[in-house]
This record gives structure tokens, C-alpha cells and sequence, in this order.
């Protein structure tokens, strides 16, 4: 789509799950739409979430790319990382995607 290309806004994903390789699919998947996935990583201890979490760092600047990863993804963006999560986004990401439990189906 070229409204992401023309926002390209930089897209951290981390895996919360013990299932290896959910955020590296996932980011293949995305980068194939034309998402700017400059991270990929497991989160420093698993917590297996249930849900995904999708968050906006960017503070809606964004728009398209955020209504773009909440409808691909089904989820409603928040604004600002959970507590405890154990990692630290690189400077200038704008979102972030943690991948929990409900990933699994859809990915492998």
C-alpha cells in the first residue's frame, strides 16, 4: 500500500510466547504488505499472553500505518508499552507488536 511506504514508520516485534519463531513470521508477513519492520526479538522472558498487543509510540502520527496493523491484526492500539515487559524499543520505533498466544493459529 503506498500510504505505508509514504508514512514508513518503523515497526518493533517481539515474541511473548514460548513458541519460537511467531515474531519472525509474523514480521515476514508484514514486511511481504510493505511494513518497515526494523525489529525482531523475543522478549526477555516469556509470559505467553493470551491476547497480542499492539501499541502506538508514535502518538497517532501515523494513521494509516496504525489503522492498517489494527485491522490486519484485530486488535485496538494503545499508547504506551505494558509495565514490565523487559526490553526497550529502539529510538524512533512507532509501533510495537507483542505477539501472544492468539498469534499462533494464524501464523503456523
Amino acid at each position: 500500500d503506498g500510504l505505508l511506504i509514504k508514512e514508513n514508520a518503523p515497526v518493533a516485534i517481539y515474541n511473548a510466547t514460548s513458541v519460537v519463531g511467531l515474531a519472525t513470521k509474523e514480521a515476514d508477513l508484514l514486511k511481504s504488505y510493505g511494513y518497515n519492520v526494523t525489529t525482531v526479538d523475543s522478549l526477555p522472558k516469556a509470559t505467553d499472553p493470551a491476547k497480542s498487543t499492539l501499541i502506538d509510540l508514535g502518538n497517532s502520527a501515523d494513521k494509516y500505518t496504525r489503522h492498517y496493523l489494527e485491522q490486519r491484526l484485530g486488535l485496538t492500539a494503545r499508547n504506551s508499552l505494558p509495565a514490565g515487559i523487559g526490553t526497550t524499543p529502539p529510538s524512533g520505533t512507532k509501533f510495537v507488536i507483542i505477539i501472544g498466544k492468539d498469534a499462533q493459529n494464524s501464523l503456523q
